[in-house]
This record gives C-alpha cells, structure tokens and sequence, in this order.
C-alpha cells in the first residue's frame, strides 16, 4: 500500500517518536522527499566522500555552510536549493544550480570562485562585456565550395528579468513566461517568422517531424532533475522555429530562452546576423534579459554564464584530426571538439572523422570575440586538413626557427610540382616530408618512403643529398 501510495505521489512522513504516519497530497518527487530528509542546519557530510570530486566539495567548506545556511533570498531560494544536484549526484563536476538572479550574490562565497576556477583565466573583478553587432565579427566564408563544413549553429541562453530561474521557478510563473514569451515570437516577422509547438499535447506527427529534424529537446537529465529543473514537466514548455527551419527558440528548457540559429554550409556571418537580430528583438520587447557588469548574461548553471553561448560547425577534418598537434591547436585556439550526436558521442560510420568544433571560453569575452575563436580554428584546421591532404603548400616551414634542408628545398614551385606525383607503391610527397612538418627543428626534414621515392622526387631529395 506504502509503495501504490509513493507511485501516485502521495507522501508518507514520519512524525514524532511514535512513527505516527500522515498523508500529504502534492507531486512531490522522491528527490523532494530526500532532501527533505537531510537535516539542513548541519554540514552535508556526503560531501566528505573520497569519491565525490566537484566544485561544490572543494568550495563548500564547513565555514562556509555556516555563513551562507540560514540565508534566502527575495524569490525564497536557499542554499539548499543551490546545491542539491550535487549532493544527491556525488558524480557532479560542479554540484551548483542557481535558483534566482540574487542567488549569485547572495551565495557568492560559493558561486564566485567555482565560477572562477571553471571559466579560468577569467576573473570576476575584470567584468564582462557583451557584443551582439554582427558588423563587428570579420568571418568571410570559410569553406565557399562545401567540401569540410555540413552544417553551422550558433546558440546562447537568455533568462527574463523578474522570473526565478529554472531549479525554482514555479509553475505559475513558467505559465505566464511561456504566454508572454509565446506572444512575442509569434509577431515576429521576415524570415524569423514562424510556428510554436508547445510539448504539452503535442500530436504524434508533430513529434516525430520535431524528432527528425533534430529539434525537440527532451527532459533534462539527472542533473537538473536533482536541481528542480524538471518539475511539471512537460507543462510551459514548447519549440518555436520559422518557416525555413533556420532560427528556433525553446521556452522553458534549462533556461527560459535558447536561441538558435542555424543553417546548412559554412556561412558563419550570416548565422551570427540572424540570430543577432533575433536576440536583441526578443530582448527588447521582452522587458531584458538577466545580466550584471561582473558575470554578464545568467543561467541556472554557473558554467553557462557570460555569453551563454556555444557556437559550431560540423565539419569533417579525418586527416586533420590525426595530426600529432591536433589538441595543442584546439587549445591554442580556444576551441574544444566533440562527435556530432553530443556530448561524448563518437561519429562512426560515414560520419567517420565528422566533428562538432565549438567555441571553449563564454565569459570575459563578448559573443564576438567567441564566435571568432572559433571560426579562427576552423579555418586553420580546413589549412591542415587540406596540408594533410598535400593540397597546399605548407606555410609553417616560412617560420624563422625552421633551419631544414626540407624548408630550403622545397620551394612553393617545387611544391606545385611534386604534390600530386605518387610512387607505384602509393608514397606520396606528403608521406616524405611529414616529419619536418611535425618536427620543426629537424635538420633534414624529409625520408623516402620507398625505393622509388629517391627518383620521383628527386628535385627535393637530390639537392638534400648533395649538401
């Protein structure tokens, strides 16, 4: 009966020493029901745990709970709301959800420095500046005839003023953002012009369709699920996108607004322009989104913040991602990979060497600057993928601490000569001087690859050979 009574929401509470049991009707969770049973005037020993390695362990020290425990802000969001992911998801990187705009001040001896640490080399005291002006971003197309890029989508999160955010909002409140956000989007006109899909009641056909196109975001995962993010789910929740599939918002995900824009190919400026024109529409007729000078635009999560945005192409680079630098140029770059179906995911099958390469930092930057960075490393992987490939003369060997007899010989001319020339046994010019380009401070720079290497390219080895 205990258990039938669990599964319709109806909780049973243990009251006095007596163990006299009282019903109370409500959808309360059974993550609900085991932070209820934590005592919170004391420290969450759970965090003591060897295995449990978050920035909430790390920063939520016993001083700290003590000052920041009886604290609430003007919304009612507590400590506990803050941290109950972590505590009841051990596994967490981080372990922190906002749970309101005052939430970031209010509990800023644990959000600042795992802010900090997460988003380093940033600083809270150096500020943040946002930049929505597509006129400013310099990204002519990067792959005009299609041949590395599919597809590029650049996104960011935004929250409205005046609303708890997702780990707290209620259901009241998620209603009303829904209908006012809802009213907005479906004036917009041109080619943001479009249809919402709310999930709730959502037909079979216009689910699948959403399925297909890659669309429709499903419940949020444990994390959020321990945070409060999930709660009447799928009520408030919906999909707006126009008529050419090319710029969507979803209502009510993990924050109240993500706003996408996409498109097939690799016109990176014409993606930024879109969804700078959506943005700042939205923003201004929605009465503002959440931001402050230090932290830049808000998010529940403390790993979104700043820009809230992710910016990415799918591009297939199979010999550029090989290449032994392949992450010392990610890093240089400030750009991070993954496979194309998610985080963690692996592209298999003729998505073999298909990558999602997205922008790494969001704060301390302007939406600008990220979505250079990673347009700057696309355009330097396509330059290997092509150098890989033995398409284009290889520009590193032009560095003035390269002193091999690879970089005096092989002339661009000489380049253009040999490039497509391949011994009977398959070794190509690439294959001879593939070490020279790795190691820059060869002397020699260049090996055969077989017997006939030394005759085919001769005007690179015999000059090598003689000196």
């Amino acid at each position: 009966v205990i258990y039938a009574l669990l599964l319709s929401n109806v909780v049973l509470e243990g009251k006095g020493p007596a163990s006299c049991w009282i019903l109370e009707l409500g959808p309360r969770s059974f993550i609900e029901r085991k932070m209820d049973s934590i005592d919170q005037t004391k420290f969450p020993e759970d965090l003591n745990k060897a295995e449990v390695k978050s920035h909430l362990k790390k920063y939520l020290t016993p001083e700290v709970f003590e000052e920041l425990k009886g604290k609430k802000t003007s919304h009612g969001t507590t400590l506990w709301n803050c941290i109950s992911s972590g505590l009841v998801n051990l596994d967490s990187s981080t372990g922190i959800y906002a749970g309101d705009e005052e939430s970031f001040e209010l509990f800023a001896p644990l959000f600042n420095p795992t802010i900090e640490e997460y988003h380093a080399p940033y600083k809270i005291a150096d500020g943040h500046k946002s930049d929505m002006n597509p006129d400013h971003l310099k990204a002519p197309n990067p792959d005009p005839e299609k041949r590395y890029i599919r597809s590029t989508r650049i996104r960011v999160a935004r929250n409205l003023k005046g609303y708890r955010l997702s780990p707290t909002i209620t259901k009241e409140e998620r209603l009303e953002l829904e209908k006012k956000v809802v009213e907005v989007l479906k004036s917009l006109e041109g080619d943001l012009a479009g249809t919402y899909h709310p999930l709730l009641g959502m037909d079979e056909e216009t689910r699948l369709k959403l399925v297909a196109d890659h669309f429709l975001f499903k419940k949020g995962d444990r994390f959020l699920e321990a945070a409060g993010s999930n709660r009447d789910w799928p009520e408030g929740r919906g999909i707006y996108y126009n008529h050419d599939k090319t710029f969507l918002v979803w209502v009510n995900e993990e924050d109240h607004l993500r706003i996408i824009s996409m498109e097939k190919g690799s016109d990176i400026g014409s993606v930024f322009n879109r969804l700078c024109r959506a943005v700042n529409e939205l923003d201004s007729r929605l009465g503002g989104f959440q931001d402050t000078e230090k932290l830049g635009y808000l998010s529940s999560c403390p790993t979104n913040i700043g820009t809230g945005m992710r910016a990415s192409v799918h591009i297939k680079i199979p010999n550029a991602s090989e290449s032994p630098n392949f992450h010392k140029l990610l890093d240089e770059y400030h750009i991070q990979e993954r496979g194309i179906h998610g985080e963690h995911s692996v592209s298999s099958g003729e998505d073999v060497g298909v990558y999602d390469i997205s922008n790494r930092r969001r704060i301390g930057l302007s939406e600008v600057q990220c979505i250079q960075d990673m347009y700057n490393g696309v355009v330097k992987l396509i330059e290997i993928e092509k150098l890989q490939l033995g398409e284009v003369f290889p520009s590193v060997l032009n560095s003035p601490e390269v002193k091999s007899h690879l970089k005096k010989y092989l002339t661009p001319e000489m380049f253009e000569q040999l490039k497509g020339v391949k011994t009977s046994r398959g070794t190509t010019l690439m294959n001879c001087i593939m070490s020279g380009l790795v190691n820059l401070d060869s002397s020699t720079g260049i090996y055969a690859g077989d017997e006939e290497s030394f005759e085919l390219f001769a005007p690179l080895f015999n000059p090598t050979i003689e000196e």
